[in-house]
């Protein structure tokens, strides 16, 4: 199964969901005087800006920013002033920026013509018209010490005009997009606006003007990117000249063209794989690419990508990020800091890869909405307020193939939680996990790390390798394995040396266990007694039984279980009173306690009468029958879904381990649980039981499947040439809608 990052192919987010997306691939269509990719009216020529992300638009009549008065803006002579500028009028007068008047100085347009004014001392307006409306321009003057003013566009240098004196020192605060007298409102965008304390050369302008830099550059007093994109300041990034928004100035989005072909980068989706608004020739430009296969790293490395919205409508825009699964419980608060807790929405967009070709079952488990889309089919739909609830839908997917998937989500009250799952035929109930290629999470995709740490060749990185030992050295390439499981002895002695003799349990004389499941998914309402019979052809002795029981029931209290063959009965567990619904039971004699009359039904228990009741017979063979009985009416129908026989036979050596002891003295049987959670299909193994249960044993509430192990940890030489003749390898239980 191949499970591809969302970012990795974003071309089926917007080709298999027709009308989902804006952001479509819409063959472009000709404007008057060129093309129109993205069809807004504004030729696509006119559009581009070099920076991309946001700019400021202003309305002309009364918005502007207000950066205050802050003393490194008080220039008299030797300064430059830049910016890039979108005009929506060339009517009149309008200010880029300006400080005065009285006094100061400010720069903008007078009819297309660049003008720059000392206020009480000078106009310096080109002669010739540089700016058209709808078009983005690098405009900038040079102030210099004879008081010259020289005027530049697209970084190259248009025209000087001759000057006299420096201008007028002033108290006026420093404002973009107006002079401070309320006139002269400026009528468009303005984007990269730059001050220097410095004449820029040529030089200097040529190069910089359409690259964004860093704000510490010498000279540099004050520089606002204007890339905000929605907050009421506009940033000084190299100085503490923040500026206000008075009377609303619009954040509006400014399109690019990275690779310069004249088509923007937004009519490119199919080759932005990390949705970035970047096309990916123009991200290896600048990032990392490892394996040099024209995929940036972090397309490689990335998860499912989540479009995080501050309000429950899909608006209001905060933060977009990649995450490795949808598994999210956010109780009572909110997903990111500045987020209302209780009005959010989110829509994640991955693409997966299946490995066979079937039908699939996806499984969103929410609260609140939850709407899911497969390659463009609505299949669950579920967008109203309710509890942790799971849903499900199913769609059949083929093997190899990209299949696009969205899914929306959004919290109106109360607790928070999304999680996004599937199975089929043969994956298991899991969750979909969107970032399999960078096990260390260190944004260099694992084939690249591999090149430099993989021991034993599986392709992973060895860091990411288990190490149980924590010396920095892969298990599997260690030695000192005596029973090949890939584990150091070390390590195994630690968990797995049940008489300590020095030798782990796997290397000593083995036992063995046999195994016999049954899935007979039978119903038992109220009132009626169900059998199940399990008929064991073997006649192999046993030393110990074990019993295992899984049961789903509305309500387990009043039922009734026992175990009879060949005339001897033995009753396992009788529930009383308030009982937890659903049950998976492992019975054994050496248990530490009973199964508890309220709470989960979870855990290994000793059951109401002794199993070693049918040692006297000793043998496996013949028919052994499970009864389930519901006493009260009205509590709804039960289903026994699996139960189990655990027939455990000592070696037939009588000191395994040298020791001077009996095995039969030394060895207890006894099955314990460990609380280790793991997905797959529930099947029995050689030192125990994997298997779904919905109960949660290390909480005392909760819903959702949860995975839970059953081994045996005191069977000395127990754990290798375990002879097993039934394989448990049902789908697990999913009786919680």
């Amino acid at each position: 199964m191949t499970i591809q990052a969302a970012n990795a192919y974003p071309r089926f987010l917007f080709t298999a969901i027709a009308g989902f997306c804006s952001m479509a691939l819409t063959p472009s269509r000709a404007h008057a005087g060129g093309e129109d990719c993205n069809l807004n009216g504004v030729e696509d020529s006119s559009e581009i800006n070099p920076f991309g992300g946001y700019a400021l638009d202003f309305d002309g009549n009364d918005d502007y920013v207000d950066c205050g008065t802050g003393s490194d803006l008080s220039l008299t002579t030797g300064f430059t002033l830049e910016a890039w500028v979108r005009p929506d009028s060339l009517s009149g007068i309008r200010r880029i920026v300006a400080k005065g008047a009285p006094g100061g100085y400010g720069f903008g347009q007078n009819a297309g013509r660049l003008r720059f004014t000392t206020f009480g001392i000078k106009d310096y307006d080109t002669a010739g018209v540089y700016l058209t409306v709808g078009v983005w321009t690098h405009v900038a003057v040079v102030l210099d010490a004879s008081n010259d003013a020289h005027f530049y566009v697209n970084g190259l240098p248009v025209e000087t005009i001759a000057g006299t004196n420096p201008a007028n020192t002033t108290a006026m605060p420093f404002n973009i997009g107006r002079l401070a007298n309320n006139i002269e409102y400026w009528d468009g965008l303005i984007d990269e606006l730059r001050v220097w304390n410095t004449v820029r050369t040529d030089e200097q302008i040529l190069e910089s003007f359409n690259q964004s830099l860093n704000g510490d550059e010498a000279g540099m007093v004050a520089y606002w990117r204007l890339d905000e994109g929605g907050d009421a300041t506009a940033t000084d990034t190299a100085n503490t000249n923040d500026g206000t928004l008075v009377n609303g100035p619009l954040w509006v989005p400014t399109p690019t063209d990275c690779n310069t072909n004249a088509v923007l980068d937004e009519c490119e989706p199919t080759d932005d794989c990390n949705l970035n608004g970047m096309l990916d020739e123009c991200d290896l430009l600048v990032g990392p690419n490892c394996n040099t296969n024209s995929i940036p790293d972090e397309c490689e490395t990335g998860g499912i990508l989540g479009t995080y919205y501050d309000n429950i409508d899909f608006t209001g825009l905060a933060q977009t990020r990649l995450d490795p699964v949808v598994y999210f419980n956010w109780g009572n608060g909110p997903p990111l800091p500045s987020f209302d807790a209780d009005t959010f929405s989110i829509r994640c967009f991955g693409v997966v890869v299946p490995e066979f070709t079937e039908t699939y079952t996806f499984y969103t488990r929410t609260d609140d909405g939850v709407r899911l889309y497969v390659d463009g089919q609505l299949i669950i739909d579920q967008f109203v307020d309710q509890g942790p609830t799971q849903h499900s839908g199913t769609i059949p997917l083929q093997a190899g193939a990209e299949h696009a998937l969205i899914m929306e989500y959004y919290e109106n009250g109360g607790g928070a939680l999304a999680e996004l799952r599937w199975s089929s035929a043969s994956v298991p109930y899991q969750l979909i996990a969107f970032s399999q290629d960078d096990c260390n999470t260190n944004g260099v995709p694992d084939e690249c790390d591999v090149e430099q740490a993989d021991c034993n060749t599986n392709g992973q990185i060895d860091e990411c390798d288990p190490d149980c030992n924590s010396n920095g050295q892969t298990d599997a390439c260690e030695g000192g394995d005596c029973n090949t499981n890939s584990i150091p002895d070390e390590c195994d002695l630690a968990e797995d040396d049940c008489n300590m003799n020095g030798v782990p349990d796997g290397c000593d004389l083995p036992a063995q266990l046999t195994v016999y499941p049954a899935q007979p998914q039978l119903e038992f309402p109220d009132l009626v007694e169900t059998i199940h019979t399990i008929g064991v052809g073997s006649d192999a002795e046993f030393d110990d039984l074990n019993v295992g029981l899984v049961v789903t029931h509305p309500f387990m209290g009043d039922t009734r279980y026992w175990l009879d063959k060949a005339g001897t009965t033995v009753y396992l567990m009788d529930q009383l009173g308030d009982s937890s619904n659903d049950c998976i039971i492992i019975f054994d004699d050496e248990a530490a306690g009973s199964p508890p009359s309220d709470g989960p039904l979870f855990g290994i228990y000793v059951p109401i009468e002794p199993l070693s009741a049918f040692d006297a017979d000793g043998q496996q063979a013949g028919d052994w029958t499970m009864h389930c009985l519901d006493e009260e009416v009205g509590s709804g129908t039960g289903v026994l879904q699996q139960w189990s026989l655990h027939f455990s036979r000592l070696a037939e050596t009588s000191d395994c381990n040298g020791n001077g002891a009996a095995d039969v003295c030394e060895v207890t049987l006894t099955p314990v649980l460990t609380q280790d959670f793991e997905s797959g299909l529930a099947e029995w193994s050689a030192d125990g039981l994997w298997h779904a249960t919905d109960e949660c044993p290390r909480e005392e509430t909760c819903d959702g499947l949860q995975w839970a192990y059953f081994g045996f940890d005191d069977a000395c030489d127990f754990n290798a040439g375990t002879a097993i003749e039934g394989m448990l390898a049902s789908p697990p239980i999913r009786n919680r809608a």
